[in-house]
């Protein structure tokens, strides 16, 4: 298995909500089904650990894309499938003490 990650800064924050809705935190995962690359966008507005990793439906964790300290902005991580089945994976971003879950199909 090739999975290929990378995780950029982005200048300008897209709302002042930080993708919120009403939720500790919340993160977009697009294009979903993804065939080649997924791009997962969270917002901080403050230091927080971070970490987001990829499963498979029976819990097996695929891949760790990121898991460290992120300054205080607005995140872009690329997610790139390689190697991958088609099928139903949950994608889990975890910031400080808070993890929220979406389910990203891969359909090559």
């Amino acid at each position: 298995m090739n999975v290929t990650t990378v995780i950029t800064d982005i200048e300008e924050p897209k709302s002042s909500q930080n993708f919120t809705n009403g939720n500790v935190f919340d993160f977009i995962l697009y294009p979903n089904p993804v065939s080649s690359q997924a791009t997962i966008e969270f917002s901080i507005n403050k230091e927080s650990k971070v970490s987001i990793e990829i499963f498979d439906l029976f819990g097996k964790k695929i891949t760790t894309i990121h898991n460290g300290k992120l300054n205080p902005g607005t995140y872009q991580a690329l997610f790139e499938p390689n190697g991958l089945a088609n099928g139903i994976y949950i994608c889990k971003v975890t910031i400080n003490n808070y993890s929220l879950t979406k389910k990203l199909v891969i359909a090559k």
